[in-house]
């Protein structure tokens, strides 16, 4: 039982660093089992973008930050008819994502992040070079904008980990 509560408090420890301060002062921190994509915890961007973000009090919110120069690569990109489209269940995932086959990603000014409110300041809950995306539409947070992003968005095969034997082709 000790050892329980011993890894219990070892995990709060580990959520609890902090990786950046909103411009409207609010600490953010790292949390455990985040879907931080490349390396950005340990990049020069996380601070800079979150530091350049306002929370506006909100319990749960996106903001989206334009540099002046490409900061990186977006691996979610527009699709067309012309495209290989791939089905696969990324890790930490709860459903399928759509992929393209055949494309690079895109260079990108843009940093995204999505952060929710706790009781003292914010846990970062995924980033990613690149703008405002939608939430997949199996997630619990999709609107009926999230079925027409993804419709014509996917990433890029080969740039995010996926559960090995979960790709579906299409045709």
């Amino acid at each position: 039982m000790n050892g329980e509560i011993m890894n219990q408090e070892r995990l709060v420890r580990i959520e609890r660093k902090v990786i950046g301060t909103l411009q409207s002062g609010e600490k953010v921190f790292e949390r455990l089992r985040n879907h931080l994509h490349g390396s950005l915890v340990s990049s020069k961007i996380l601070p800079e973008a979150l530091g350049r973000m306002t929370s506006l009090g909100r319990d749960f919110f996106d903001a989206t930050v334009e540099f002046e120069d490409y900061i990186g690569f977006s691996v979610c990109v527009e699709t067309t008819f012309q495209d290989e489209i791939t089905y696969a269940q990324r890790e930490g995932r709860a459903g399928l994502t759509r992929f393209v086959r055949n494309r690079e990603p895109d260079p990108s000014k843009f940093f995204t992040a999505v952060l929710k409110k706790i009781e003292d300041g914010y846990i970062l809950i995924t980033a990613y070079v690149g703008p405002k995306g939608e939430p997949e539409t199996w997630d619990r947070n999709a609107t009926d904008k999230s079925a027409s992003f993804w419709k014509n968005h996917a990433i890029v095969w080969g740039k995010e980990e996926i559960v090995p034997g979960s790709e579906k082709v299409t045709a």
